[in-house]
């Protein structure tokens, strides 16, 4: 018995070490910070999110200049709530989430989400009012209808993700195209004139001219401004920063509609994300049902698992001790929930 509550005690100090020091960072970030990395599955930083200002912006990557990535489609306050079998996710959402302000309502028919309720804000524009205040608040808000919705017995899961990004990425090709001018073309050539002396200050490869859009003779044009030898694959503009400053300089003497780098985008998108936060922490986590989660609770799930890796018959250990749901109850289910308690006690959650 004394091995055991020597093994006992060696899981609960690492798991402790583990919950409090290992998994705060992303939560804190997101309850703490002004802003929330945003980053791929390898965990280069791409981008990050701004709440303050709501503004997304995007940085080309280290060591490869005229390789870039960008965002396509952003969202924020994305939750995803199970109901229990048999009830009707959209009387669900009518009884419960009608006062939540969310843009968007998915899916209504997909079926490989039939019984989740799924909404969220979208990002918008630089122009955006949302602040991460209002964020913070929607987090709050869901908090306490997910809590009615557990003490009513009609919800399974609740996992509220703050911030979810598809980006791309793009290879640059040191290219301005500045469109679009109408009449006749020789009317524009002393305009050609005057960006091909602009150019001329920053590279000998840049070649301006002006071509049709569109159809033959039809008295639309663009202006094409490549900075590239085409023969030699040179070029002065190497990198992003080097492209949009000339991009922006163009755009800010002159009054085109449109002033655009030319760029080759793959087909694939991926996605990023902020770390997920399950809503139902203060309940899965609460093992004895004393009302709250901490080292009680981890202490049954690691003496439940303590006493099957002994091989002592004991009580079969509860359901409830897998909160991760992985279908095994071990030290990962009580460093789970450490963690939350950490978070709790340090003002995070």
């Amino acid at each position: 018995m004394k091995k055991i509550s020597k093994f006992l005690s060696f899981i609960l100090g690492a798991s402790m070490a583990i919950g409090i020091n290992g998994s705060i960072s992303a939560n804190a970030i997101y309850m703490q910070s002004n802003k929330i990395p945003m980053t791929t599955p390898d965990g280069e930083v791409v981008y990050e999110l701004d709440c303050e200002k709501g503004e997304l912006s995007y940085r080309s990557t280290a060591g490869d200049g005229l390789y870039v990535y960008g965002f396509e489609d952003f969202r924020y306050n994305d939750i995803r709530i199970k109901v229990k079998d048999g009830l009707d996710r959209f009387e669900m959402a009518r009884k419960y989430l009608s006062e939540v302000s969310f843009n968007t309502q998915v899916p209504d028919v997909t079926s490989s989400y039939d019984g989740y309720i799924w909404r969220y804000d979208k990002y918008v524009s630089g122009d955006d009012p949302r602040t991460h205040e209002s964020v913070e608040d929607k987090y709050k808000q869901l908090s306490e209808i997910c809590a009615q919705m557990y003490e009513d017995g009609v919800i399974e899961e609740a996992v509220l993700s703050p911030a979810i990004a598809s980006y791309y990425s793009e290879s640059l090709d040191p290219m301005i195209d500045c469109g679009y001018l109408y009449g006749r073309k020789e009317d524009f050539q002393p305009l050609v004139d005057e960006i091909q002396a602009l150019v001329d200050k920053y590279t000998e490869y840049g070649k301006v001219s002006l071509d049709e859009y569109g159809s033959i003779n039809g008295g639309k044009y663009y202006i094409c401004i490549n900075l590239m030898d085409r023969k030699q694959y040179i070029t002065d503009f190497d990198t992003y920063d080097k492209i949009a400053a000339l991009r922006d300089e163009i755009d800010e003497l002159y009054d085109f509609e449109n002033v655009s780098i030319g760029w080759v985008r793959p087909a694939d998108s991926k996605s990023a994300a902020s770390a997920a936060i399950n809503l139902l922490d203060p309940y899965i986590c609460d093992i004895d049902g004393s009302g709250k989660a901490d080292i009680t609770d981890a202490t049954a799930i690691l003496t439940a698992y303590a006493e099957s890796a002994a091989g002592l018959q004991k009580a079969a250990a509860d359901d409830k001790m897998d909160v991760n749901g992985d279908g095994e109850i071990n030290i990962e289910d009580a460093t789970y929930v450490l963690t939350y308690y950490a978070e709790v006690a340090a003002g995070i959650r």
